[in-house]
């Protein structure tokens, strides 16, 4: 009796245990999704092949899911909650199983699973897209492939971390590279392996932009209120070419280590305090031409980095320099999956960390 009573508690335990913690998947089936998962579904394995009536969640039709807590392998292991596995199946066109993220709420504290363990391909699956699930962004995605039937596409995470704290300095302009990726936007000419161009005009097109914006006016007009004597605040933009190498010539290791390469474009944005918006001045349809030969000035499986320089006009000093200058890199990688084309525009901060790796055309 005795030895049942310890096992009905034990269920009773993981069963509570489970009850008060959601794991929330970011999926981007086209738009980035968030999937919350919750209950015994977290303490259960379903049975293979997954369908509408047999799944976690979904992310286009014939795209299955199932969540459950496990060790480190994958193997179940409802009393813990170190690590998690996901299970998918995926039957269309393109490549499926795209996660960004994966994050873990309990009743004192939530982060999310920053430690890829393993992980299983399916049909023309990438496995270099596979740290993508592990990081902090949900802009960065996998594409695993396609597997049915008995076969499934998987990935293990572990070790919860706080997410990162993405808030300002406030004595620093609200612009680096996170938020001027952003503001970027893909503009082809053609073919995916046509030169190309990337605009950063910050007009009101996307709440991105919009939010950028005002924030900028309003550091300006706060500086200003201060009488420091700051009534204008000019972001100068840059685009250097970086060659076609692995790694950008400008790192260590590069072609030329601490040679920002030739200049390709150049603009300017000015704010004015209590203005509305910036004065464009240089290039104004940057990066890039309005017509002609030079209106995309960039080509795929090339580095290039995008420099933002932001200072008050007369010489006043506010910031330090590390607040004024953002460096960041982009490449527009090809990537030829069994006779398919997957372009990625891959966005990488100074310090080499891939901050996005964007899907230019929906695949699926």
């Amino acid at each position: 009796m005795k030895k049942f009573l310890t096992i009905a508690l034990t269920l009773l335990f993981s069963a509570a245990a489970a009850a008060a913690q959601t794991v929330v998947i970011y999926e981007g089936s086209g738009v980035v999704s968030a999937h919350t998962i919750t209950g015994p579904s977290l303490t259960s394995i379903r049975t293979l092949p997954y369908s509408s009536l047999n799944r976690d969640f979904t992310g286009v039709p014939t795209e299955d899911y199932d969540v459950f807590f496990s060790n480190s392998t994958g193997t179940q292991a409802s009393d813990s909650t170190s690590c998690v596995t996901i299970r998918g199946q995926y039957n269309g066109q393109g490549l499926g199983f795209n996660i960004t993220r994966v994050d873990l709420n309990t009743s004192s504290s939530s982060g999310y699973y920053s430690t890829l363990t393993t992980h299983t391909l399916g049909d023309e699956g990438d496995s270099s897209t596979a740290p993508n699930a592990a990081d902090s962004s949900a802009a960065t995605l996998t594409l695993f492939g396609r597997a049915t039937g008995k076969r499934f596409m998987h990935v293990t995470l572990c070790e919860v971390r706080a997410l990162p704290d993405t808030s300002f300095d406030p004595c620093c302009p609200p612009i680096n590279p996170r938020v001027v990726k952003d503001q970027l936007v893909y503009r082809g000419s053609g073919p995916i392996s046509s030169p190309y161009t990337l605009k950063f005009q910050p007009s009101p097109l996307t709440s991105a932009m919009t939010s950028f914006n005002n924030s900028m006016q309003a550091y300006l007009n706060y500086v200003s209120f201060l009488s420091l004597g700051a009534n204008a605040m000019t972001s100068e933009w840059r685009l250097h070419y970086q060659g076609t190498g692995t790694i950008p010539m400008t790192w260590p290791g590069g072609s030329s280590p601490g040679n920002n390469g030739p200049l390709l474009d150049r603009a300017w944005t000015t704010w004015t305090a209590g203005g509305s918006g910036p004065v464009l001045a240089g290039t104004p349809n940057f990066f890039g031409s309005a017509s002609g030969p030079n209106q995309f000035p960039m080509l795929p499986n090339t580095w290039y980095m995008i420099h933002t320089g932001t200072y008050f006009e007369g010489g006043i000093e506010f910031f330090d320099h590390e607040c004024a200058d953002n460096d960041f890199f982009v490449n527009v990688r090809v990537l030829e999956l069994a006779g398919r084309t997957n372009p990625v525009l891959e966005i990488r901060d100074a310090k080499g960390e891939i901050i996005e790796r964007r899907e230019l055309e929906q695949i699926k």
